[in-house]
């Protein structure tokens, strides 16, 4: 029993390790964030032809009631990529990227959302926000990947709302 609990430990120290060396990714864009229920989708469509575009799906905590957040325009994404151990090289890029719960929405207007798992620090953008509301989540996904040649896949918007069943 106590071989496990040190591998346990050692396990939760190297995760714990590798989200601290994890530089937070920030992405400009013009978003579209869209509520239904329990679940938020931020869409981004980037300007610049050599990036591509983004969709994280949320969800929201079901311990309480769902916050709408709901925006179109210009702005901003933070998130958290999470490294996979062991996953070579060429993979990278090719399957949805694993990322941390959390993410921080920061419209053009000033306005932020801060999605956050309980337990996890908040992004916050570098100034901050006076205008942020806390949106408590249960587990944060980036869709999207890349298939090598063609569009960018994962990036459609009504896949991260279609009702769980």
């Amino acid at each position: 029993m106590k071989l496990i609990a040190y591998l346990a430990a050692g396990a939760a120290l190297a995760i714990g390790v590798a989200a601290a060396q994890t530089q937070d990714k920030v992405l400009t864009a013009a978003l579209t964030v869209k509520t239904v229920g329990h679940t938020t989708a931020v869409h981004g469509k980037v300007a610049d032809p050599k990036l591509a575009d983004f969709l994280f799906c949320v969800d929201q905590d079901r311990a309480g009631g769902a916050k709408a957040v709901n925006f179109t325009g210009q702005g901003r994404v933070i998130y958290r990529p999470m490294p996979v151990p062991g996953m070579p090289d060429s993979m990278i890029g090719k399957t949805p990227e694993s990322v941390a719960s959390v993410l921080t929405v920061i419209a053009g207007t000033g306005e932020a959302w801060v999605f956050v798992e309980k337990g996890q620090a908040a992004l916050q953008a570098p100034g901050g926000s006076s205008r942020s509301t806390t949106v408590p989540v249960s587990i944060v996904r980036k869709t999207d990947w890349s298939n090598g040649s063609g569009p960018r896949r994962g990036t459609d918007i009504s896949s991260c709302l279609i009702a769980a069943g």
